[in-house]
C-alpha cells in the first residue's frame, strides 16, 4: 500500500484558515485575571468579609476586589483579599457507554449560597442526608467552558476562608458538608479484603503508594455494592496502575465525589397518598418534623422531601438526633447553563448545587461538574494546532493519533499502533524495558481529521473505506461513509452557542464551506468524519480514502490510502475448575447453580485445577487468581501456559503473533483454612486503545499500556466440613 505523502508538500494552493490558536489562549488568560482583578463584593460576600474582619459592611458591599486592596489594605488581613483559582470541567456521562463527554461554550457561575437545612440522620444508616430550604445565592464570578469544557474561575479568599471557619468552629460539621469522594470508599472497601497470612507468591508490593487493586476491590463490590464495582470497572481503564504512567486522570477520578444517587430512607409519614395535590407533601413532611423537634413549622417554609442533597459522611463516634435543623450554612456553589435548544437563551444544566468542592483541601481538587442529559456534548478534544496543508489531500490524524509523518507510532500500511500495549518477553505484566514493537488495534468512535480544502475548485469532500474481515486475504468494495453525523459548535456574535451537524448526500459527499460566522467551528474545522466504529462497521481492517471534487460525483483529487485496523470486542475464553482431595487421582468438576466442595468431616487438603483457554487476534493478556475466605490463602502447586506475576498466574503477548492458548494451573487449598465461600476470577484483554488518550510529556504521547476492551468471569464455589 502506497504511503500517504506529506501533507504540508505543494503549499502553494489555498490552505485551511489558521488562527493563532496561541494568541487566542494567551487572550483568554489575560481576560480572566482581568476579571479576577474587577471582582465586585456583593451582599453575601460583604457580609461574610464584615464577619471575618470586623470592617463595616457598607464600606465592602459593591466594592472591586482591587479597591478594597487600595483603600483598607492596610486594616484588612491580606490574605483575605487574595483570589483563588478553581479549574474543573463540565461533563455528561453517555449512559450507555460510561464515558464523560466534554460540554464547551457553557456559561459556568460561581456563587455564593446561604441555605438552611434539615439535616436528616437514618437510625441505622452510615449516611446523613440534607434538605435545603430558605436558600438566598449571589453570583461572584462567570466564565465560559472552552471546547474540551473546561474552565478554570477566581474565587475571592475571604470566602473560602468564612466557609472553612463557619464549619471548623462545629462539631462534626467539616465532616457532614464534606461529599464522600472514591478515594475514601475504597479505602472502606480495601478493609474487607482478607489478608492473608502465607507469604504473597506474586511478592511484596514496591512502595509508595501503589496504584488500588481494583480488581480485588471490584470483586468485593460486586458482591453487595453495585456503584462501586460499577466506579472500579471505570478506573481499571485509566492509566496510573502501571509503572510511570501519569496518574493525574486517575488520581481526579479517585477525589472526585462519588455519585452515589442514593435516596434518603424517609419515615413512613412521608409517603402519604396526596392525590396529587401540589405542596401537600411537603406540608405534611414539614409538619412531621415540626412536630418532632417541637418547633413551628412556619419557620421552615421552602422544606421540599423531595429536594435532597447526598448522601455525605456521617459522624459515627457521637449520637446525633434523626433530624436536626441547621440555619444559615454558608457555601460557594456552581450553575452551569448552555443553549440546548438554540432559543438564543441559556438553560440551566447543573444546579442548585451544594458541596462540590472540598475547600480545606491542602491544593483544592479539580472540579468535575455533571450536567443533565439535556446539555449538548461534543467529541473528543483535539489538540489546539491546525494541521498544515497543502495542495493534497489527506486523512492526517484519528483523534490525536498521527496516521501519517511519524512511522515510530503509526503504520499506515498495516493500520496498527506500534507504541501502545507492546509483546513482553517474559511473558508476564511486569517486563523489563526495551519492550518489542506493538501491533494493536484502535476501538471506539474514531474522530478522523485533515486535509479537505485542498483544491481551489473543490466544494465537497468524502470518505470512502474497504472493509476486510479477520482472517481474510480480501477487501470488500470502495463504499462511502453515508449517514454518520456530528455535532460542531462555536459562540455566535453575541457570545451564545451555536450548534451544526454536517451531514452527507446519498453519495457521502459532505459539503467542504461550513456556515459562517464570527468564529470558528469546534473541536476543528478540520474534522472529516466522526467515525462510530462497531455496530454497522464491524472489526476488521479498513483502508480509508479521502476525495474532493463537486456534486454531484466529479472526483478532482484523492489521497493516498491510509488503512487502520480496528477491533471492538475483548479476547473470548472457556474458564473451568475442577477439584479433589489431596492425593485423589480423579477430577470431579465444579458447576451448576451454588457449588458445593465436600472435604471431609475431618478437613483434608483439597485441590483446584484452573483452566482458562483464551485466543484472540489481538490477545494483549489472561490472568485469573483465586478469591479466598478468611486469612488462609491458597497456594499455587503446579502450571502451565503462565506463569506467576502481579496479576496472578497470568501471561501476556510475548510477540505479536501470539494469540493466547490454553493455561492451567493447580491451587492447593489447606485443611486448616476456614469454611465458607471461595472461587477464581479471570480477565481477558485486548490490546485495543483509545485514539484520543496519551500520555504527558516527557512520554511519548502513545507509549502507555491500558486496559480498554476486556472481558471477565467469576466462578464462586462453598467449602465445608462433610463427607
Amino acid at each position: 500500500m502506497a504511503k500517504s505523502p506529506n501533507p504540508g508538500a505543494g503549499s502553494n494552493a489555498r490552505t485551511t484558515p489558521s488562527p493563532d490558536r496561541a494568541a487566542v489562549a494567551a487572550a483568554r488568560l489575560s481576560a480572566d485575571f482581568d476579571a479576577a482583578e474587577s471582582a465586585v463584593v456583593g451582599k453575601l460576600g460583604a457580609a461574610r468579609l464584615a464577619a471575618l474582619s470586623g470592617a463595616p459592611i457598607k464600606r465592602l458591599a459593591g466594592q472591586p476586589v482591587a479597591e478594597l486592596k487600595a483603600k483598607l489594605g492596610h486594616v484588612l488581613d491580606p490574605r483575605w483579599l487574595f483570589m483563588q483559582r478553581v479549574c474543573g470541567k463540565v461533563v455528561r456521562t453517555d449512559a450507555t457507554t460510561g464515558r464523560q463527554m466534554p460540554v464547551p461554550l457553557a456559561t459556568v457561575q460561581v456563587e455564593d449560597t446561604d441555605c438552611s437545612l434539615f439535616a436528616f440522620h437514618p437510625v441505622g444508616s452510615p449516611w446523613s442526608w440534607l434538605f435545603p430550604f430558605n436558600c438566598r445565592r449571589e453570583v461572584i464570578a462567570t466564565v465560559k467552558t472552552d471546547a474540551c469544557g473546561n474552565f478554570c474561575v477566581w474565587i475571592p479568599r475571604f470566602d473560602i476562608d468564612w466557609v472553612l471557619r463557619w464549619r471548623t468552629l462545629r462539631l462534626c460539621f467539616p465532616v457532614l458538608f464534606e461529599r464522600p469522594n472514591w478515594r475514601e470508599l475504597l479505602d472502606d472497601l480495601r478493609e474487607r479484603i482478607p489478608v492473608l497470612t502465607e507469604r504473597d507468591p506474586r511478592g511484596p508490593i514496591p512502595g509508595p503508594d501503589p496504584a488500588p487493586d481494583f480488581a480485588a476491590l471490584r470483586r468485593i463490590a460486586a458482591m453487595g455494592d453495585t456503584r462501586a464495582a460499577e466506579a472500579l470497572a471505570r478506573f481499571e481503564t485509566l492509566p496510573g496502575a502501571a509503572f510511570g504512567e501519569d496518574t493525574s486522570a486517575l488520581d481526579q477520578a479517585l477525589d472526585a465525589p462519588a455519585a452515589l444517587r442514593m435516596a434518603p430512607p424517609l419515615p413512613a409519614d412521608f409517603m402519604v397518598d396526596t392525590g396529587g395535590k401540589k405542596g401537600v407533601l411537603s406540608r405534611v413532611a414539614l409538619d412531621s418534623v415540626a412536630a418532632q423537634l417541637r418547633l413551628d413549622p412556619k419557620a421552615f417554609e421552602g422544606f421540599d422531601p423531595q429536594h435532597w442533597i447526598g448522601p455525605m459522611r456521617r459522624c459515627v463516634n457521637i449520637h446525633v438526633p434523626e433530624w436536626v435543623p441547621i440555619i444559615d450554612v454558608p457555601d460557594i456553589t456552581f450553575r452551569v447553563l448552555q443553549d440546548v435548544d438554540g432559543d438564543g437563551v441559556e438553560e440551566v444544566i447543573y444546579g442548585e448545587s451544594h458541596f462540590d468542592v472540598r475547600w480545606n483541601a491542602g491544593n483544592l481538587p479539580f472540579v468535575t461538574l455533571e450536567a443533565d442529559p439535556s446539555a449538548r456534548v461534543a467529541p473528543d478534544c483535539f489538540p489546539d494546532e491546525q494541521i498544515p496543508c497543502g495542495n493534497a489531500p489527506a486523512i492526517v490524524m484519528a483523534g490525536r493519533l498521527p496516521l501519517t509523518g511519524d512511522p515510530t507510532t503509526f503504520d499506515g500500511a498495516t493500520g496498527y499502533n506500534l507504541r501502545t500495549n507492546r509483546p513482553h518477553p517474559s511473558g508476564t505484566s511486569v517486563d523489563a524495558l526495551p519492550n518489542p514493537t506493538a501491533r494493536s488495534p484502535a476501538y471506539g468512535k474514531l474522530s478522523l481529521l485533515g486535509c479537505h480544502r485542498t483544491h481551489p475548485a473543490a466544494t465537497h469532500y468524502r470518505v470512502l473505506y474497504r472493509h476486510r474481515a479477520p482472517g481474510s486475504a480480501v477487501f470488500g468494495p470502495q463504499t462511502p461513509f453515508v449517514g454518520v453525523s456530528w455535532w460542531l459548535y462555536r459562540l455566535n456574535g453575541v457570545g451564545v452557542g451555536e450548534w451544526h451537524a454536517p451531514t452527507s448526500d446519498a453519495n457521502g459527499w459532505y459539503p467542504i464551506n461550513l456556515p459562517a460566522g464570527p468564529n470558528n467551528w469546534l473541536p476543528s474545522e478540520q474534522l472529516l468524519l466522526d467515525w462510530p466504529t462497531g455496530g454497522a462497521y464491524p472489526d476488521g481492517t479498513y483502508e480509508l480514502v479521502l476525495q474532493v471534487g463537486t456534486l454531484p460525483s466529479n472526483v478532482l483529487s484523492s489521497a493516498a490510502p491510509v488503512a487502520v485496523v480496528v477491533d471492538n470486542h475483548a479476547p473470548g475464553f472457556v474458564f473451568d475448575i475442577a477439584w479433589r482431595k489431596a492425593g485423589d487421582a480423579a477430577w470431579l468438576p465444579i458447576g451448576g447453580n451454588c457449588p458445593v466442595v465436600h472435604r471431609g468431616a475431618v478437613p483434608v487438603a483439597v485441590e483446584f485445577r484452573v483452566t482458562m483457554d483464551v485466543h484472540s487476534e489481538h490477545f494483549r493478556n489472561a490472568y485469573f487468581h483465586p478469591t479466598v475466605c478468611g486469612n488462609v490463602g491458597m497456594v499455587r502447586t503446579g502450571g502451565s501456559g503462565g506463569a506467576d506475576g502481579p496479576l496472578g498466574f497470568e501471561h501476556w503477548h510475548t510477540t505479536v503473533g501470539d494469540q493466547g492458548g490454553l493455561m492451567q494451573a493447580v491451587y492447593t487449598l489447606p485443611a486448616a483454612a476456614a469454611q465458607g465461600s471461595y472461587g477464581f476470577f479471570a480477565r481477558s484483554v485486548s490490546r485495543a486503545f483509545d485514539t484520543n488518550q496519551v500520555m504527558a510529556p516527557p512520554t511519548p504521547a502513545f507509549e502507555y499500556e491500558a486496559t480498554r476492551v476486556y472481558q471477565d468471569a467469576s466462578r464462586l464455589f462453598a467449602v465445608f466440613n462433610a463427607d
